[in-house]
């Protein structure tokens, strides 16, 4: 119902397959999801392998979830021995932290895995770092970037707006290249409006759990596309776009 917005990669997908009118616009945010293992609850788990046959809380319709769980097949776990338990993202801190809680693993992201780490060090740890699946990711795949998040335009709206959508990726790509290049006043900022502390966003992007970079989706096409058969394989990906998914003609 919009005529633009941001969202999924999967998503869009699966939107195009149904028979949507959308145009991948751009790409908008990198992959960042982390693996929190309670450690007074499982303290041999110290590799993505070691997670086979355990709990795991997670938002299970997410695509962080999905696209990590890929990673994890990749790293040898068997996905059908997993005890899945579905929660919000702020329920798995929360089934992580409460002494009633059970599952000693979640899957979170962005600030959430900062903060479970820096308030409590000696209970938490984050199983696989970003570099690690970024590495993994270009094996697998021959590409550079796994993307979670990107712009999605309505097909006829584009047709009629090329101008306009060149000015609001021209006005976005300035925007994310501001912050990644002025990333401490940026998270000042940031700090202001979602009252996360400085430390915590700090680290969140030193760790990588937050890579924003804006660029035309028709310039990642074989990445994006790489992500997408992947997905379609694990079922996450009901049929792979043709070349038309793509907008063609940003600059």
């Amino acid at each position: 119902s919009y005529p633009i917005g941001t969202g999924g990669m999967m998503t869009y997908a699966n939107q195009y397959a149904r028979g949507v009118k959308l145009k991948l616009l751009a790409t908008y945010q990198l992959f960042g999801t982390s693996i929190i293992v309670n450690t007074e609850r499982a303290p041999n788990i110290r590799t993505m392998k070691d997670l086979n046959g355990k709990a795991i809380a997670a938002p299970l319709a997410s695509e962080n979830y999905k696209a990590m769980t890929i990673y994890m097949a990749w790293a040898g776990v068997n996905l059908k021995s997993l005890k899945t338990r579905n929660f919000t993202l702020p329920g798995v801190a929360t089934e992580l932290n409460s002494p009633a809680g059970t599952a000693p693993v979640g899957i979170v992201w962005a600030q959430l895995p900062t903060r479970l780490l820096m308030e409590n060090p000696k209970k938490f740890r984050d199983l696989v770092s970003n570099d690690q699946l970024e590495k993994l990711w270009k094996e697998k795949t021959g590409t550079e970037y796994d993307w979670l998040l990107g712009w999605a335009v309505n097909a006829d709206y584009a047709a009629k707006n090329a101008a306009l959508l060149q000015r609001v990726h021209n006005a976005m790509k300035e925007t994310v290249d501001w912050f990644n290049a002025h990333t401490d006043e940026a998270i000042k900022i940031v700090s202001k409006k979602t009252k996360d502390s400085v430390p915590i966003l700090e680290e969140t992007v030193k760790a990588g759990r937050v890579k924003f970079l804006q660029t035309s989706a028709e310039s990642q096409e074989k990445a994006i596309m790489a992500l997408l058969k992947v997905s379609s394989q694990f079922g996450f990906v009901s049929k792979l776009p043709d070349s038309g998914f793509f907008y063609r003609g940003l600059r």
